[in-house]
């Protein structure tokens, strides 16, 4: 399950949060782009100058100083230069279309990789809410719990089968930050990695829910994907599901 720059963009702008952004940058532009126009527009005329009361056939001459004056004034050329409103209308449109083609294209994750992640998404702020007071968000977890069902009901056949593929390759937990190489060679394994943390998941949240056998049933499940390992996006770093299943049901058997 990788979680890259573009799809945590994509998933923020696909909501309501997107639309909202699209439509304040079009309004934005469309703004910026009337005040250029109006600053653009020709100003009213100056008024004619007024008539002479000097006899018809007397030519009036102009100092020379005056003279040089309106001859510099013509030399010189107005500058171009693009206005503060017309650059910012450019970004508000850039943003706007920017909003529309991400919105637009399609998510180059896996199905499964998609439904992992929607798996863990409430599974780890539901967590974090009872780390912080103790506090059991019911129905967080029971949407993670829904999700990872959905993950174990289409993939397990496939990722029983690469787990079996894997059989008597060691298994190699990483300590602390890998290489982009290693990444890789981890995600291979997406089906496997993806079911065994889904499996702990599931059973994670039915403790917290409070039922127990469930729980048990899901952290042994989550066994049988040896070669599993989960990527954590908080602290970028991988970890083993069956280690930590393993962990759960060891507490829970000497739970008074």
């Amino acid at each position: 399950m990788d979680h890259s720059l573009f799809v945590a963009l994509k998933e923020f702008l696909d909501g309501a949060r997107g639309v909202v952004v699209a439509f304040v940058a079009f309004l934005g532009a469309l703004v910026l782009l009337k005040k250029e126009v109006v600053r653009l527009l020709p100003k009213n005329p100056p008024p004619p100058p007024a008539t002479s009361s000097q006899p018809s056939g007397q030519v009036t001459t102009k100092p020379a100083s005056e003279v040089a004056q309106e001859n510099q004034r013509q030399k010189k050329k107005p500058r171009k230069h693009v206005s503060r409103a017309r650059m910012l209308a450019l970004v508000f449109f850039v943003i706007f279309v920017g909003v529309i083609v991400i919105r637009a294209w399609p998510d180059p994750r896996r199905l499964n990789e998609i439904l992992t992640w929607q798996t863990w998404l409430p599974f780890a702020k539901a967590q974090e809410q009872w780390i912080a007071g103790r506090r059991v968000n019911a129905p967080l977890f029971e949407l993670a719990i829904t999700n990872a069902d959905l993950v174990i009901d289409q993939f397990s056949g496939a990722a029983t089968v690469q787990e079996a593929d894997l059989a008597g390759k060691p298994i190699e937990v990483p300590t602390g930050a890998v290489s982009k190489e290693e990444r890789k060679k981890i995600f291979q394994n997406g089906l496997v990695n993806d079911l065994g943390t889904c499996y702990y998941i599931k059973g994670r949240s039915l403790e917290y829910l409070g039922k127990t056998s469930q729980a048990k049933a899901a952290y042994f499940a989550t066994t049988n994907f040896a070669h599993a390992l989960t990527w954590d996006p908080t602290t970028r770093e991988f970890w083993s599901p069956v280690q930590a299943a393993k962990g759960r049901l060891a507490q829970m058997t000497n739970a008074p």
